[in-house]
């Protein structure tokens, strides 16, 4: 059942890992959560970036993934003023939590 804040006949989505309702004016870029990369993956961006100097277009191509998601991963570790090499004593604990905060993904059913 539709929750009563949709107007009758709107349009809505369902986001199946949230098991939340959107409106089709809330059906946006930010509406639908993504997986979020491996750290081997988020490792070889900070690598890419930092020790070889690669741009964001040249990371993508060489990660396999969209220039979007390495700017985003790129603006994390700015924030949370993430460098390569990695500090010493790192490990990919406290790498995902400098980037995504305590929160941890949520499991998938297998």
């Amino acid at each position: 059942m539709i929750p009563e804040r949709f107007p009758t006949g709107a349009k809505v989505a369902l986001d199946i890992t949230e098991g939340k309702l959107f409106s089709e004016g809330n059906l946006g870029r930010d509406s639908v959560p993504t997986r979020r990369l491996s750290m081997r993956k988020i490792k070889e961006v900070l690598r890419l970036r930092f020790e070889l100097g690669l741009g964001q277009r040249e990371i993508a191509r060489a990660c396999a993934l969209s220039q979007g998601a390495v700017h985003n991963y790129l603006r994390k570790a700015a924030a949370a003023e993430i460098h390569w090499p990695l500090p010493e004593g790192w490990d990919e604990e406290r790498i995902e939590e400098a980037l995504f905060g305590k929160q941890r993904p949520s499991e998938r059913p297998s």
